[in-house]
């Protein structure tokens, strides 16, 4: 997988002052994680999914197969059968793993996702992962140890992607406890832990709220507390895992492509950058995104700034042996750059900078989009 693979070698050329490398399945658990991007989620009930992945979803860089809240209690046996026989196709299409994006089975327990595995033992390789819903410290043990016992039995090495959305993390008389313990157990399971989600849309019906298509899901402020406390405990210098943000709920159809709706001033689209922004500055990387048309905006802001790259390189080199380490003035000459508290922020950079690649100084996501406008009503 290769972000922006539609562009042509001119466009490249044009937009980028370093290229996105190639990601693969094989390629390391951290460039996997800062990869994925926009990650769609896909109703397990959807017939053609390999169809929709390989030619329908230009861009796509992850998705997750849902069998839990978006099929009806009646219809999870259908759904599981159909997303078994879906998944066997891919491989009598010819279509390999590295051939697709990142594809997870966010499963409903832990129960239904053994089953799968036993179903799908054959092919189970094409998937990279599985996503556990309203995960916590109760049922994340028996997830994980089902899992490692999965990648044992068949030498594979799927990874975990759990979602903390229950009230539990959302109640301050609970909430330091729980993350406590499951930071332990992840701490035990780190090899398999990709990423951790956040069910926002879950967490503010505990409380009856939902944000606005103008605003972000930090003017609710339980939520941004929430956050601040997720990336309080598992954003730190000790742990090597990745928060993605959460799900953006709202789409505007007026617009033939992302980039008119952007120069023309949609207000959906307004909201959605100031949130992906946000999501940004608070250290997550990548989003859930539930339309097609969220794709491209997600991964073009993940691409890395000049600025920030040349900023980083920077840093880094003046933490090599036999460097001054102090403070110096940007290459900009526009802020501080210090050495020792910088240097995190510039090897996340440049991790990004390897997987999205670095625009030209005069570039930016807008550029990116009106290269790619992908008409919004084609999508999915």
């Amino acid at each position: 997988m290769k972000h922006f693979n539609m562009l042509t070698s001119t466009d490249h050329e044009e937009l980028f002052y370093k290229v996105p490398q190639s990601i693969g399945p094989f390629s390391p658990k951290r460039e996997i994680a800062r990869a994925l991007g926009a990650t769609l989620y896909i109703p397990a009930l959807k017939d053609r999914i390999g169809h929709r992945l390989m030619y329908q979803l230009p861009g796509l860089s992850s998705a997750v197969l849902c069998l839990e809240d978006s099929i009806n209690d009646e219809d999870v046996q259908e759904a599981e059968a159909h997303l078994i026989q879906e998944v066997r196709s891919l491989r009598g299409l010819g279509i390999e793993k590295g051939d697709l994006p990142f594809l997870f089975i966010r499963v409903r327990n832990v129960e239904q996702m053994k089953r799968i595995a036993q179903e799908l033992k054959e092919v189970l390789h094409i998937i990279t992962g599985f996503v556990f819903p309203k995960f916590c410290f109760r049922n994340g043990v028996t997830y994980l140890q089902e899992l490692q016992t999965i990648n044992k039995q068949l030498n594979l090495q799927l990874y975990a992607m759990p979602i903390i959305e229950t009230e539990e993390f959302l109640y301050k008389e609970t909430r330091l406890q729980e993350m406590n313990s499951i930071r332990r157990l992840f701490d035990e399971y780190q090899h398999l832990i990709l990423n951790i989600r956040i069910g926002g849309t879950d967490l503010s019906g505990i409380y009856g709220m939902r944000r606005k298509f103008d605003s972000t899901i930090y003017d609710i402020s339980l939520l941004n507390d929430f956050i601040g406390d997720m990336v309080n405990f598992f954003g730190r210098n000790r742990g090597e895992y990745m928060i993605s943000g959460p799900v953006w709920e709202f789409f505007d159809r007026k617009y033939p492509d992302t980039h008119t709706a952007i120069t023309e001033g949609s207000p959906y689209v307004h909201g959605f950058i100031e949130e992906v922004q946000k999501d940004q500055l608070n250290g997550l990387c990548g989003k859930t995104i539930i339309h097609p048309s969220h794709i491209q905006l997600v991964n073009a802001m993940h691409v890395v700034s000049k600025e920030d790259y040349r900023d980083a390189l920077e840093i880094v080199h003046k933490n090599g042996e036999g460097e001054e380490n102090g403070v110096s003035i940007s290459p900009y000459a526009n802020k501080m750059n210090e050495a020792k508290p910088h240097l995190r922020w510039a090897r996340e950079i440049i991790m990004k900078s390897n997987v999205y690649g670095v625009f030209h100084e005069d570039k930016s996501y807008v550029n990116l989009l009106e290269k790619e406008c992908i008409p919004i009503s084609n999508n999915g």
